[in-house]
């Protein structure tokens, strides 16, 4: 169960990250791209935490 959640948070974190780089190649500007990674993270995490909880 520990290695479920430690891919869990490495997934969420590689999309928050991945979401980051493309904001910042589309020009926007910090905060708008931080906002936009966050939001993707946060549904990174409660879609696995779905997941998680059906099993």
């Amino acid at each position: 169960m520990s290695t479920t959640i430690a891919l869990v948070c490495g997934a969420s974190f590689g999309a928050f990250c991945i979401t980051l780089l493309l904001a910042r190649e589309a020009k926007k500007s910090w905060p708008l791209a931080l906002l936009i990674a966050g939001g993707s993270l946060l549904g990174a995490l409660s879609a696995f935490g779905t997941v998680l909880s059906a099993i």
